[in-house]
């Protein structure tokens, strides 16, 4: 018997070209655009009635975009991404393909310029084969922007308040949802504004921290919800990631085979480390340092550990004088994190970032 049989596959389509650029300023408690791009509409193939409040609007959102990561509907999806450096030029690219047989049960593989890997979950534990490094930014974000877009939108923090808005494209005016900080020492979580197709829950457009914007077109539905099949991300109004989904359908069959352990590949959990560039898409919350006065200049880096509940349980800083120090490893230790998940069970994370401090 086949491994598996692939059935209503999507046909290709040509690598989107337009790069979004523009900014959103945030004065006086509303949202305004002061460069914009223009905004294709798009049908809406899965008409749903919208809510009224902005909590149900992501709610229903979150539950619409993306793929089903918790269903027993076995799926295929391939897609390829492209990195830009801060000249424009594409310095990194690669192709991530996945077949989905369950929660706790698919194959994922990695193929780049820098990362060859293959992870099987063979319904009770995940291993890898190839390089063992858990994946860079290109490759992990690409995969959460088109299976997990709004996943940031749908952690509940007492710190955060969603509200109800409008922006004006170029072209055409979206309903969005911004997440306001109630307390100025708290940053905005790593996504801050959502826009969505007129009168639907069709995530086309997302701003968030980094200065990071990412515009989500040619949507199709798939299993009831929607799946972009072309996203561009821009940084700073630059180029910074472009995604194409190359392939999406259904899975007839699955082989038992196919999802074996591989061959010398040892299980993970436990504690892993994230690279930061990763690990900071899952960051809920976070506050200045309380630098004491007289602080000298410099930076510090800081290594920390996350619990499974998200929460920092551990802050080592290494550099800088004695007072910086001090104050990062304190503010570090009030990050909150979205739970960390290896096979739907959330595992403690090691990672790093660097602060700097600087005196007027």
């Amino acid at each position: 018997m086949a491994a598996f049989t692939r059935v209503r596959l999507c046909r290709k389509l040509d690598a989107m070209s337009t790069v979004l650029l523009f900014i959103l300023a945030l004065a006086g408690g509303q949202l305004s655009l002061k460069a914009g791009p223009e905004i294709e509409t798009q049908a809406n193939p899965l008409p749903v009635k919208v809510p009224h409040s902005a909590d149900a609007i992501l709610k229903l959102a979150f539950e619409m975009n993306g793929l089903d990561e918790t269903s027993n509907i076995p799926w295929h999806i391939r897609l390829t991404y492209a990195h830009f450096d801060e000249d424009g030029d594409n310095d990194h690219s690669g192709t991530v393909e996945e077949f989905y047989a369950g929660p706790k049960k698919y194959k994922r593989t990695i193929t780049s310029d820098t990362l060859n890997q293959t992870d099987v979950a063979d319904g009770s534990r995940l291993y890898r084969s190839g390089d063992q490094n858990w994946p860079g930014g290109p490759a992990m974000k690409a995969v959460d922007a088109v299976l997990r877009p709004l996943q940031s939108a749908h952690v509940k923090s007492q710190s955060v308040r969603p509200e109800k808005t409008d922006i004006k494209f170029s072209n055409v005016k979206l309903p969005c949802v911004s997440l306001r900080a109630l307390d100025r020492r708290i940053m905005f979580p790593v996504q801050s504004v959502y826009c969505f197709n007129a009168d639907s829950v069709m995530l086309r457009f997302t701003q968030g921290s980094y200065n990071t914007e990412a515009r989500y077109d040619n949507l199709v539905p798939f299993h009831g919800r929607y799946v972009a099949r072309d996203i561009s991300v821009t940084r700073s109004g630059k180029a910074f990631l472009k995604i194409h989904v190359e392939e999406l359908g259904e899975i007839a069959e699955v082989g038992e085979a196919f999802f074996s352990r591989p061959e010398g590949a040892a299980p993970l959990g436990g504690r892993i480390t994230i690279p930061s560039d990763v690990y900071f898409d899952y960051l809920i919350s976070t506050a200045e340092p309380n630098y004491p006065p007289g602080t000298p200049d410099g930076s510090t880096m800081v290594s920390f550990v996350v619990g499974k509940d998200g929460t920092v349980i551990e802050a080592t800083a290494d550099g800088g004088p004695e007072p910086l120090r001090k104050a990062a490893c304190e503010a570090v230790g009030k990050y909150r994190f979205r739970p960390y998940l290896v096979l739907d069970q959330p595992v403690e994370v090691m990672a790093k970032t660097s602060l700097r401090f600087h005196s007027e």
